[in-house]
């Protein structure tokens, strides 16, 4: 699987930056993605829960369903931060559901990440 530059990065997080809701989710999540290497199967349960800015940590479930913790850093952080704080304000607690870090309770579910087509 080829891998992103640098430059390539910065372009991507540049093209995902923004003050409205789908910027800063999308700038949260691949930052997420890119400093913690999580797969997409340990990122799409992920709730806010399972997210510890002061921490900075996220608890996954890995491999085996075994939770593990995954450090991320400060600009990691602060993107989180900036997006809870617009999803927070955007959307009604999810009754009886868990509040993904997407916003669409659908994505929480295994058999949503296993439809994905790979590559």
């Amino acid at each position: 699987m080829p891998v992103l530059t640098p430059d390539q990065l910065r372009k991507l997080f540049a093209w995902c930056s923004g003050k409205r809701f789908i910027g800063r989710r999308d700038d949260a999540i691949l930052r997420l993605f890119a400093d913690t290497r999580l797969r997409l199967s340990e990122r799409a349960p992920l709730t806010v829960a399972d997210v510890d800015l002061d921490e900075k940590v996220a608890v996954v479930l890995g491999k085996g369903r075994h939770p593990r913790a995954v450090p991320f850093g400060a600009k990691t952080t602060a993107a989180l931060d900036r997006y809870l704080r617009v999803h927070s304000s955007r959307l009604p607690r999810l009754d009886g559901r868990r509040d993904c870090l997407d916003g669409n309770p659908a994505s929480c579910d295994q058999g949503t990440v296993d439809s994905i087509p790979s590559g």
